[in-house]
């Protein structure tokens, strides 16, 4: 360094390694022999004096000051709102992936912008008094990583969102940065300490010393972007496809990625005249595709006549299994492609509670149907979305005094392998008729058996997204009409099953080399993305945005899949603040169960509040860590041949211990009897056929009916108190209140080993069936009681039912000469 006396003041920045102290206090005494008598150090707000790396060398400059040998000040600003703009680790997953990425949770951090900080900086540098102390620089404002991709979002005119990582998962991300190892572990134990609240905190230093406001981040977000915010209610064309786990490929493409979402809505309808005789009780309505995606929505079917149900959906199912030949394939078409589904299209949104009529309410009783009081109606959405996770409004009131209309409660469903949005709908249109909304997921994540994605582009676009687009509908549809034929196909493509590489039957509990775990825990992640865009649609149609969903549908049209209704006839006026979207119910069947289990140990997922699993594939549930585990409550509802296959019942029990330990409910329950697919529709449109071939003993529409009523009664114990109007209306079966999980589960129906999971088995079962036959000639349908038709493996006990109540104020409980009763 050449001797220069012009040098009077140097603004220290350490380089990225723990052993920095010793070049940076070499330096400053190579400096103080040369003329230089002040020194401004920049730190990091966590870093105190005498701590490490630059704790070290702010311990020393304030030695030296108080021998008077230098003057000094530490800067200590937090994080950078430019990290976002030219940190790689940022920026590439923001680029790539529209991804960030962290270890802070909902953590909040002050972000400051690097000018401030230079602003402060100046002042130090060149004040006639010296500071000789230590400043902590911060931002305005606190927000979240998950608030920070929100406004990015609304930036970027794309979706971006925070993934939240461990910190040895963090740890080894930096580390692909080429960062030191030392450094990337304290890196990765700051955002920890930010997870915990170290960085929730604020100051006025920038506007004391500077006289000038900090920048705001969205500020910050539209200068780098250079372009103002795009308005909320403007159309806007799909960005890049977002892809999950890139090194997964198919065909050279990305085989997860994710363009738009789409799901059908269950909900609670109005009845009509023509609808007061007919028997259906739900409706499905919005189907929803968003993450700046299409929105595909079924049209209104002529009043009072249900929707017809999806041509073809459990053939696709059976197909992509590869065990279907075509004579099967054709024969469930023919017998299933004329079925109604118990809906109606597009139909009017309940305006009074379930068990109500003529504003006077009706208490219901808990005869054999589910149906209490609603009809149903069906809306399918595929559309562009641009949210944040959260909804963006509600209406004012909680439906809760008498004139108010109801705030229904809200169910999200993630289906099985092979599945897609209208295979449950038995369940989800039972559910809705007691009142609840509930949203069917179609996941493009390749667990399904086929989905179709319409794209907002030309044709020529889709090349430079990576997508592979079709000019048509497959070449097996060919009883498509003639007016489609002829009529130009919008850009689109389709996604069939995804088989694991090399290990094709992971499903199998016989498969030695067991469940394709880095493929199943990528899909998750997908489909815990997909239920995030379409939490955002529901809040845009909460919020009197619905005219915007509308728009933003691309299944109309000639487009792909489209219904020749579309949204028209939906009165969005009738959702403005009807939905209740503080406390979501998630739901899922087999790998759904096993997405319902991310969801509830999600800390990202806050609006989550309960799940219930319909009989869980376990295996592909990734494993419990002590950064993630289920920490609400849950119940499970499971097939007895599952229950035979040991190794999934190990994992789905110790999922229920997860959430005991973590001071919530947690039942673990059987369907005595039944099978995989009795809570599909499968068990309803074919029962001859499941009875004789996977041995399903309990009858299908029973089945339905302890799952629906076990959920209704779980979710009157877990449902804030704002719904105690609601479920007052259902009927309530004591199906978990009277299960004793010490009950011995004695059980013939164990198969061979080769068939476990698969189907059960009927000793004597000639003589079996023809008892069974002539007793429900002879008697019909019964109740047998809970402990005949469930085993319960866990349940809470009934005080800590009502200290969990209590604690979370949800519904109320009242005392009896026999006790507490919720």
């Amino acid at each position: 360094m050449a001797y220069t006396p012009y040098l009077s003041a140097i603004y220290l920045i350490a380089p990225p390694t723990l052993k920095s102290d010793s070049l940076m206090t070499e330096f400053i005494d190579f400096a103080r022999a040369r003329g230089v008598r002040r020194f401004v150090l920049q730190s990091a707000s966590p870093i105190e004096a005498g701590g490490p790396a630059m704790g070290k060398v702010h311990g020393y400059l304030r030695e030296l000051g108080q021998r008077g040998e230098v003057e000094w000040a530490v800067l200590r600003p937090t994080w950078f709102q430019q990290n976002f703009a030219d940190q790689p680790v940022h920026v590439r997953g923001i680029k790539e992936e529209s991804k960030i990425y962290s270890a802070t949770g909902q953590g909040k951090i002050p972000w400051v912008s690097a000018d401030d900080i230079a602003a402060v900086a100046v002042r130090a540098l060149t004040d006639e008094e010296p500071w000789n102390t230590d400043h902590l620089v911060l931002g305005p404002e606190l927000l979240s990583y998950t608030e920070i991709a929100g406004i990015l979002s609304e930036v970027l005119g794309r979706r971006i969102v925070h993934v939240e990582l461990s910190p040895a998962e963090l740890e080894k991300r930096h580390q692909s940065f080429d960062m030191p190892e030392d450094y990337a572990r304290m890196m990765s134990a700051m955002d920890t300490s930010i997870k915990f609240g170290s960085e929730n905190r604020t100051n006025d230093v920038v506007l004391a010393v500077t006289g000038t406001a900090p920048r705001k981040f969205r500020d910050f977000a539209k200068s780098v972007k250079g372009a103002p915010t795009r308005s909320a209610s403007s159309s806007s064309s799909p960005p890049a496809p977002r892809a999950f786990s890139p090194h997964i490929k198919r065909n050279d493409e990305y085989a997860l990625k994710l363009d738009t979402v789409l799901f059908a809505v269950y909900y609670p309808a109005a009845q009509t005249q023509t609808q007061q005789t007919a028997e259906a009780a739900a409706a499905v309505a919005v189907a929803v595709a968003a993450a700046r995606t299409a929105k595909d929505i079924y049209g209104a079917a002529k009043e009072g006549a249900p929707c017809p149900a999806r041509p073809g959906s459990p053939a696709e199912g059976v197909d992509v299994q590869g065990r279907a030949a075509r004579a099967v394939t054709a024969y469930m078409a023919v017998t299933s492609m004329f079925t109604k589904l118990p809906a109606y299209r597009n139909a009017r949104l309940a305006t009074g509670w379930a068990g109500e009529e003529d504003g006077e309410e009706e208490e219901c009783g808990s005869g054999g149907s589910s149906a209490r009081g609603h009809h149903s109606g069906e809306t399918l959405v595929e559309g562009n979305g641009n949210g944040d996770g959260k909804p963006p409004g509600r209406g004012q009131g909680d439906g809760g005094g008498k004139d108010d209309p109801p705030r229904f409660p809200v169910v999200i469903f993630s289906h099985g392998l092979g599945g897609s949005r209208t295979l449950y709908s038995t369940i989800c249109g039972e559910l809705a008729s007691f009142g609840l909304v509930v949203v069917a997921m179609e996941h493009r994540d390749g667990s399904g058996a086929r989905t179709f994605v319409n794209k907002a582009g030309k044709a020529e676009d889709l090349e430079s997204q990576g997508v592979a687009k079709t000019s048509g509908p497959p070449k097996n549809e060919k009883t498509a009409p003639e007016k489609r034929k002829k009529a130009e196909i919008k850009p689109h493509y389709k996604i069939d099953y995804l088989f694991p590489k090399g290990n094709a039957k992971d499903t199998s509990p016989q498969n030695p080399e067991g469940v394709d775990k880095e493929l199943r825990a990528a899909q998750i992640e997908m489909r815990l993305a997909e239920v995030e865009e379409a939490f955002y649609v529901l809040g845009l149609v909460n919020s009197g945005k619905g005219d915007r969903v509308r728009q933003d549908n691309l299944r109309k049209g000639d487009n792909i899949g489209s219904s020749s209704v579309g949204l028209d006839g939906v009165e969005w006026g009738d959702w403005i603040g009807r939905l209740d979207l503080e406390s979501v119910t998630m739901m899922g069947h087999s790998f759904g169960g096993a997405t319902t289990v991310q969801a509830l140990r999600s800390d990202r997922l806050t609006w989550i509040t309960q799940g219930i699993l319909l009989d869980p594939w376990g295996p592909a549930t990734p494993e419990c860590t002590e950064q993630k585990s289920v920490h609400k409550p849950v119940l499970s509802i499971g097939s007895e041949a599952f229950m035979h296959w040991t190794e999934n019942f190990d994992c789905i029990e110790q999922v229920c211990h997860e959430a005991r330990a973590s001071g919530t409910l947690s039942w673990m329950t059987t369907i005595r009897g039944s099978t995989h697919l009795s809570q599909t529709d499968f068990a309803v449109l074919y029962p001859n056929w499941m009875s004789l071939l996977i041995k399903t003993i309990v009858d299908p529409d029973r089945a339905i009916y302890l799952t629906v009523h076990s959920a209704l009664e779980f979710l009157t114990m877990t449902l804030p108190q704002a719904q105690t109007r609601l479920v007052r209306t259902w009927p309530d079966g004591h199906l978990l209140r009277n299960a004793r999980s010490e009950t011995e589960v004695v059980s013939d129906h164990r198969p061979d080993d080769k068939w476990v999971a698969a189907r059960l088995k009927i000793p004597n079962e000639f003589s079996t069936r023809l008892r069974s036959t002539l007793k429900r000639a002879s008697k019909g349908s019964t109740n047998q009681g809970a402990e005949a038709e469930i085993w319960c493996h866990q349940s809470p006990d009934r005080d800590s039912v009502e200290r969990y109540m209590r604690r979370n104020h949800r519904l109320p409980v009242s005392t009896s000469p026999e006790g507490v009763i919720a």
